[in-house]
């Protein structure tokens, strides 16, 4: 194996980051609905998120498939996390086109924006302010959001500059 710049290694790790993150909150969320709890599609999109990125680091760790397209899809895949966390904290664009604001789903959270337990805040949030500002003030009382987020950003970055720098690991 040749040797991996630190790029690889940040792209790699921060996706990671971002798996392990994603399944610990949607096995939580599972286990609640199991436990009595109402249905929300939220934890099962996290599992398959997690399950999406951990394919995405083996095969990028462990198979001798083209780099090119990995890297590419690490890219669009940590992109696509946060601009889902933004759409549904602030933006809320998937929720009409698919005709969900009044599914009953709520925007509910606790200690984390991720988690969906506690209060039901509806779309609008309760807050003043344009979506960005929403969105900022999501990022700014959740540590792990913000946590997980810029691991992503950074992450999106560093696949994409694997993907136009060279392609190969």
């Amino acid at each position: 194996m040749s040797r991996a710049p630190a790029v690889w290694y940040a792209a790699v790790g921060l996706a990671a980051v971002s798996a392990i993150v994603h399944l610990l909150l949607g096995l939580d969320g599972v286990f609640d609905v199991l436990a009595g709890g109402t249905f929300e599609l939220r934890p099962a999109l996290f599992v398959l998120a997690a399950a999406l990125v951990t394919g995405l680091v083996y095969a990028i760790v462990r198979t001798d498939l083209p780099r090119r397209p990995l890297y590419a899809a690490g890219a669009i895949l940590m992109a696509a996390h946060v601009v889902a966390y933004a759409d549904w904290h602030a933006f809320g664009v998937t929720e009409s086109v698919l005709g969900l604001e009044d599914a009953g789903h709520g925007h509910e959270h606790e200690s984390h924006g991720h988690d969906n337990h506690g209060h039901d805040d509806d779309h609008d949030h309760g807050h003043e302010g344009s979506a960005l500002e929403i969105l900022f003030e999501h990022l700014r009382d959740d540590p792990i959001a913000l946590a997980t987020k810029s691991a992503e950003t950074v992450a999106a970055g560093a696949f994409a500059w694997l993907t136009y720098r060279n392609g190969k690991r």
